[in-house]
């Protein structure tokens, strides 16, 4: 089984992550140029150009469309700063910055197809090429070419930085394959590199670490990485969910009852929990709490057919 744990807190992490990784090469903002992979990149002012100005064919013409792509990316203007960004490339095609760029871009509006396009049988000089490496693992992974994500996460399994995050992902892959003994020993590596790091990410790697204890059914296991979880993340409604099952598998139905009902106090849309919750009541607990929940799953199941 799947949640919606990492539906918004991980993937924005990762993205940040992927983010800073690819500001590396890029100018900071607001400081004017600097020099990377021995190219000296200007600004809109040092090459003369104004947003209207046409393209330059002359030696200026890769720092115009970089300047340009800055301006409009600083405007907005996303779809003009990738045509100005792609000029770029096509001016200087081994410039690392300028793929990055793109990849960047395109990674944050969810064009997997276009990054792997960019950076698939291109290379660059460390550490910026085990993050493309690393780029093109997630890009697959969300395509759902499982098989092709796991090579290119296979060889950073022991990476001083991608560690954690590539053996979450490889575990992400078994976990989608039923392949849950697996998927634990990933998950175990990824949650203990992250807790040596001192990274937060150790509490997003442990949910799935418990759901892989779950399908495994080492529920005591499992109830213990969920509680965690709902401690660093009192706020989501899955892993209140997850500790309710632990819970319930135990026979520990007036805990599982407490944990269905916190999550649905976080999220009271939180249909998977109203169902657990509201069968558990009925069995264990307070029947008309039940028949009450029961008919907020039919107006929400209503709702959705409208």
């Amino acid at each position: 089984m799947r949640s919606s744990f990492h539906d918004v807190s991980f993937f924005l992490l990762v993205i940040l992550g992927f983010t800073l990784s690819l500001h590396g090469e890029t100018r900071a903002r607001g400081r004017g140029p600097s020099v990377s992979s021995g190219d000296k990149y200007a600004t809109l002012e040092e090459v003369g150009a104004k947003p209207d100005d046409g393209v330059q064919s002359d030696a200026k013409g890769f720092d115009y469309h970089l300047a340009l792509a800055d301006k409009e990316l600083g405007l907005g203007n996303t779809e003009a700063a990738i045509r100005h960004l792609q000029s770029a490339m096509e001016l200087k095609p081994t410039n690392t910055m300028v793929r990055s760029k793109l990849a960047q871009i395109y990674w944050s509006q969810g064009r997997d197809k276009d990054l792997l396009r960019i950076l698939s049988g291109h290379t660059a000089q460390e550490p910026l090429g085990t993050t493309w490496q690393f780029s093109r693992g997630m890009s697959l992974f969300r395509l759902g070419r499982l098989s092709e994500a796991r090579r290119e996460f296979q060889p950073l399994r022991d990476h001083h930085e991608f560690a954690a995050a590539a053996n979450f992902f490889l575990g992400r892959i078994a976990y989608a394959q039923n392949q849950f003994q697996n998927a634990l020993k990933y998950f175990g590596k990824a949650v203990r590199t992250a807790e040596s790091d001192g990274s937060k990410a150790a509490d997003e790697y442990r949910y799935d670490y418990g759901l892989a204890l779950f399908r495994l059914e080492r529920y005591a296991e499992a109830d213990g990485q969920f509680r965690l979880v709902t401690s660093a993340y009192p706020l989501n409604p899955s892993p209140w969910m997850m500790r309710g099952r632990c819970e319930e598998e135990l026979g520990k139905f007036t805990a599982a009852i407490a944990s269905y009902e916190q999550s649905i106090r976080v999220d009271p849309n939180f249909d998977r929990s109203l169902y657990h919750l509201a069968r558990l009541q009925q069995r264990y607990g307070d029947r008309k709490r039940a028949a009450e929940l029961f008919e907020r799953i039919k107006e929400h199941r209503e709702h959705d057919m409208h």
